[in-house]
């Protein structure tokens, strides 16, 4: 990827941590090259960068308390704002630092924890049905990936490889309705962040899976794979993949031709994108 292409993926949310394995404790991220820490503070989420203002200390090793980030070294306190609130052995009356952490928007959804590195007027990719009632989940634990953003069709190993259905309302979604003889299968990619697919089986269950792939090193040619799995009924077990027709396009490809679209289209189609290119 070029470096307009990097600067778009700042602009766009990406998983960070299950929000199952953030509990009462910080979490080490990597987003973009940047190194990040994530936690629950009064306010809901926080992702900030791991690096202390005062010293440069990791804040990897820092600690929860009364909700505020404290750094390991010497105990500084930051909120959700990046703002030191506290200040261990400070004068009656001293002021605070005024050293600030620098944070990052952070949101709950689809069982994880996502963050952006530059304002965006864009949202995560969107789970048709996710949250209906009836319905359970998992998430699985993360793993690391090489090949880049491309790597999230691995989803689809043995996918319906016919074109794909374009959305007229969205540039970044491709999707692959499908009949197969165990049930109707949607598969489905939003460039840059997310594959799914979703059946619905014919004795009335459904079940769905999202793989969700977040770039980690600068040049976004690693990444980390977040997984959700969904089933709800009695037909929810995962139907077998069909083989794909003799001579389709790889996924890849069309994922590809996909993220070179979106890419122009988004780049060009408002202010809050411009100072990516």
């Amino acid at each position: 990827m070029d470096s307009d292409e990097i600067a778009l993926l700042e602009h766009t949310w990406f998983p960070v941590a299950r929000a199952d394995d953030l509990r009462d404790r910080v979490l080490p991220a990597n987003l973009l090259g940047r190194s990040l820490v994530v936690y629950r503070g009064p306010a809901g989420v926080m992702v900030a960068e791991a690096l202390c203002p005062h010293r440069g200390v990791d804040l990897t090793e820092a600690a929860v308390r009364k909700g505020l980030l404290e750094c390991p070294l010497h105990g500084w306190r930051f909120d959700g704002e990046g703002a030191c609130v506290y200040k261990p052995k400070r004068r009656p009356g001293g002021a605070l630092p005024r050293q600030r952490l620098v944070t990052y928007p952070a949101i709950e959804a689809y069982g994880h924890i996502w963050s952006c590195l530059s304002p965006t007027t864009r949202t995560p990719p969107r789970l048709a049905g996710w949250g209906g009632p009836g319905w359970s989940y998992g998430c699985a634990k993360p793993v690391q990936l090489t090949g880049g953003l491309v790597r999230l069709v691995d989803l689809f190993r043995s996918p319906p490889l016919t074109p794909p259905m374009p959305d007229r309302d969205d540039p970044t979604l491709l999707r692959w309705p499908v009949d197969e003889p165990t049930g109707e299968t949607t598969y489905q990619v939003t460039v840059p962040a997310c594959a799914s697919a979703q059946a619905r089986t014919p004795d009335g269950g459904h079940w769905l899976i999202a793989d969700f792939a977040a770039p980690i090193t600068a040049e976004a040619d690693r990444v980390r794979r977040f997984r959700v799995v969904g089933a709800r009924g009695t037909g929810a077990a995962s139907p077998p993949p069909q083989p794909a027709p003799a001579g389709a396009p790889p996924v890849a490809d069309h994922y590809r031709e996909a993220f070179a679209r979106a890419y122009r289209e988004l780049a060009f189609s408002g202010p809050i994108l411009e100072e990516a290119v």
